[in-house]
């Protein structure tokens, strides 16, 4: 008979800070989906090792059931096209799970598990309550406490329909849309002859081969919308190779379109990272003023996924502002996630990232006039990552006014959290709060030099046979740590002789 090692699991959704650890049955109202909440992320219990032959042979203890509720308004689906989907991974291949979801007790659609993950798409779904049912087919293995059985998402998927109008242009037919040869000259001519303040709209899941850089300098109000294309580099290209790279401008819209890399080791093991190629980004801003990133995927990438910077062609090095990246979904690459190195308002926000070689989100000021502020990491969900979750090294000061909420971890990074300022400067605020954290290293977050640090209403599991460390603090002040669950953890709050003005209360371990 199936044993649980945990018996429920960790949900967090993206409105509400931390779920209380309590079966399911006994919440009041399920996590919901909605235009404004697109993202819901959980982990799965952790199973020893066994199996259930299908639904039908589910116990109360030995399958998981997660709840959530689809609310729209009823001329949602009228002007957009999608669905939900709902997708689980795992990491070892040797198990197997088969994912059903219901509706109203009837079922609207099914996926046995491949290797490592299975997943169903239930198109225009219906406003209502919802139920995934994740059954452990075959565990082979038990995992660590602190560690999921698997991970999961619940995503809500819109896009707009084909934009129409004056000011829309279609790619031309004579570029080749099925990856047969390299077209990034030719697409770089099109969008050089049309003015400003127009529409790109590419073929629908058409595929273009880009062995070069899709640079676009000091355009303004333009929007890509990629009608599900893929834009995929046929050669390994240099370091300077970028695959969509935007200088200056802005007002930009970057919508609906994929990217896959050349990295044929992304992800977290050794090979992944190439110095010699380490900035080939699959989107790269570099001092644009104002940009959507919406509903857009990049895979297999050398770089980074998304590189928002400076213009250093500008006289004092301008900042991109004014960023918004959401309803993304990225996986396998050879550097870090998310990197924001000079920008100010910067929203990251319902997107997914796995398996990265570095850092998952990465602020990292490398000259002292760079920096970020404003910056919002709100609700996103996260799988594997090899070293840090959070890092925010580099030079200055710039760096100020940093909330990092309601986010999900359903994969193992390293530690989560290192912010150091180098002697005689200091960083913050930074706010911590509703996050659901696995613990993958010692300390879970390490402030050295920081001023204004809020950690809040966070659940951190923590593998309690390391006793190790929630928070710490190196020559920093003005501390709150209040109204957290860290599970497994040996010490809350541990501070230098530096540090001041710090306090910790209403924290479990």
């Amino acid at each position: 008979m199936k044993r649980r090692i945990i018996a429920v699991p960790v949900i967090v959704s993206l409105l509400g800070a931390i779920q209380a650890v309590a079966p399911v049955a006994a919440q009041a109202a399920p996590p919901t989906l909605s235009p404004s909440s697109r993202l819901l992320g959980w982990r799965g219990n952790q199973f020893a090792p066994a199996a259930v032959r299908g639904p039908q042979s589910c116990t109360p203890d030995s399958c998981d059931r997660f709840p959530f509720r689809v609310k729209l308004p009823l001329t949602f689906w009228n002007s957009r096209l999608g669905g939900v989907r709902v997708w689980i991974r795992w990491q070892s291949p040797q198990d197997d799970f088969d994912l059903y979801v219901y509706r109203r007790d009837k079922l609207v659609g099914s996926s046995p598990g491949d290797a490592t993950s299975a997943g169903v798409f239930i198109r225009r779904a219906a406003p209502g309550d919802y139920e995934a049912l994740v059954v452990p087919v075959n565990v082979v293995f038990p995992v660590l406490p602190s560690h999921p059985g698997y991970g999961a998402i619940a995503r809500l998927e819109a896009r707009p329909q084909t934009p129409k109008g004056v000011s829309v242009r279609y790619v031309p037919s004579r570029i080749a849309a099925d990856c047969s040869r390299d077209v990034s000259g030719e697409l770089l001519r099109w969008i050089a002859r049309v003015p400003d303040h127009s529409t790109f709209v590419f073929g629908h899941n058409a595929c273009y081969r880009i062995d070069g850089t899709l640079r676009i300098e000091d355009r303004w109000g333009l929007a890509f919308f990629g009608n599900e294309a893929t834009f995929r580099a046929g050669t390994d290209g240099d370091q300077g190779r970028r695959h969509w790279w935007f200088l200056g401008g802005g007002d930009l819209v970057i919508r609906d379109m994929t990217v896959v890399g050349a990295n044929p080791d992304a992800g977290v093991g050794d090979a992944a990272y190439r110095p010699d190629r380490e900035f080939q980004h699959a989107f790269d801003l570099a001092g644009v003023q104002g940009a959507l990133l919406d509903n857009l995927k990049a895979r297999d990438v050398y770089g980074d996924f998304v590189y928002i910077g400076n213009d250093n062609r500008t006289e004092g090095n301008r900042w991109s502002s004014g960023i918004t990246l959401q309803n993304s979904h990225f996986e396998r690459n050879g550097r870090q996630g998310i990197s924001i190195c000079a920008a100010e308002d910067v929203l990251v926000r319902w997107n997914y990232l796995g398996q990265l070689r570095r850092a998952t989100f990465d602020i990292e000021p490398a000259l002292d006039h760079w920096g970020a502020l404003n910056v919002r990491i709100m609700g996103n969900v996260t799988g594997p990552g090899r070293l840090l979750w959070f890092a925010n090294g580099g030079v200055g000061s710039n760096v100020s006014d940093i909330r990092i909420a309601n986010n999900t971890m359903i994969g193992v990074p390293g530690a989560v959290m290192r912010v150091i300022a180098l002697d005689g400067a200091y960083r913050g605020p930074f706010l911590l709060e509703g996050n659901n954290f696995i613990v993958g290293g010692d300390p879970m977050a390490s402030f050295t030099r920081t001023v204004g640090i809020t950690v809040r209403n966070n659940l951190a599991w923590f593998d309690p046979a390391q006793l190790k460390t929630a928070v710490a603090l190196h020559a920093s002040s003005a501390v709150l740590v209040t109204g957290n669950a860290f599970p497994g953890a040996g010490t809350v709050l541990a501070a230098d002789a530096e540090s001041s003005n710090y306090v910790e209360y209403d924290n479990t371990t």
